[in-house]
């Protein structure tokens, strides 16, 4: 990682993100000649790197990143690094294999990008993770293997998606070893 890079790089974080907002920022950088930098993971969703403002989340351009001196994989990690170092104390509310995780309401949506969770996470869920992300603050988790637990994820998740005013997915999202697909339930 650049040692010696600019000051804001210690902002950049990755964030989970909808087809929508992902297309409604290429459209606005479009305009500016420049490109933000998103990979796309499973069906609407795309983890978007991002800098942490005073106000907002603002999109890291090819720009910055190509200032950084990183290829997109560099970005992921120092972006992974960065929220590494802000995470204080991950706490996990429910009970009976269905959990919500939190972090003090602003690290939420960079939490599917730690791969330490998801070795902590392991212990309390019946087979491999599978996550939801209705809005930017509720992380829902269950295990593949606890059919009770998927049933109240979705529906927790349904729930939520309908109410929030920026809600991000009702997708549901399965840990492959080291990589997130989309999940989809035993019929």
């Amino acid at each position: 990682m650049p040692e010696n890079g600019p000051a804001w790089q210690k902002l950049v974080r990755v964030v989970l993100r909808p087809t929508p907002w992902v297309d409604a920022c290429r459209d606005a950088f479009a305009a500016l000649d420049q490109k933000p930098v998103c990979r796309h993971m499973a069906g609407d969703l795309w983890a978007a790197y991002v800098l942490l403002t005073a106000t907002d989340l603002e999109p890291v351009t090819e720009e910055q990143r190509d200032e950084l001196g990183l290829d997109n994989a560099g970005l992921h990690i120092l972006a992974v690094r960065n929220l590494i170092d802000v995470i204080e104390n991950i706490e996990r509310e429910g009970d009976g294999g269905t959990w919500m995780l939190s972090e003090d309401g602003e690290n939420e949506e960079g939490l599917i990008f730690v791969p330490a969770v998801w070795d902590w996470i392991a212990e309390f869920i019946i087979g491999a993770p599978v996550v939801c992300m209705p809005s930017r603050d509720v992380l829902l988790v269950t295990g593949s293997d606890d059919e009770d637990g998927l049933e109240r994820v979705a529906e927790a998740a349904s729930d939520v998606y309908e109410q929030d005013e920026e809600p991000i997915s009702t997708t549901m999202l399965l840990r492959e070893g080291a990589r997130w697909v989309e999940f989809a339930p035993k019929r």
